[in-house]
């Protein structure tokens, strides 16, 4: 067997050595921010200042009301343009 594997085996559990770890963190982290970044690079973030108690208040609304703020704030962007756009 080769001493120069990125794991050993002890009492059958497969226990991977601290190199070993770290790569795999990053393989997983850059293949799950590679879809994410993807997807958010043909978006544009929208930020609005708000009093703390005013954003609070509506986040609890909507999640109350089985929704999230982004999908409200989205619906009402959809209708004001359905409405006022061109």
């Amino acid at each position: 067997m080769s001493k120069n594997r990125s794991f050993t085996k002890a009492k059958g559990k497969i226990k991977l050595k601290k190199e070993t770890k770290t790569e795999v963190r990053s393989i997983i982290k850059n293949n799950n921010n590679t879809a994410q970044k993807k997807y958010l690079s043909s978006r544009k973030q929208l930020r609005v200042w708000l009093e703390a108690e005013k954003f609070d208040h509506f986040k609890t609304v909507a999640s109350d009301n089985g929704t999230s703020m982004h999908r409200l704030i989205n619906d009402f962007i959809d209708d004001y343009l359905l409405t006022c756009g061109n």
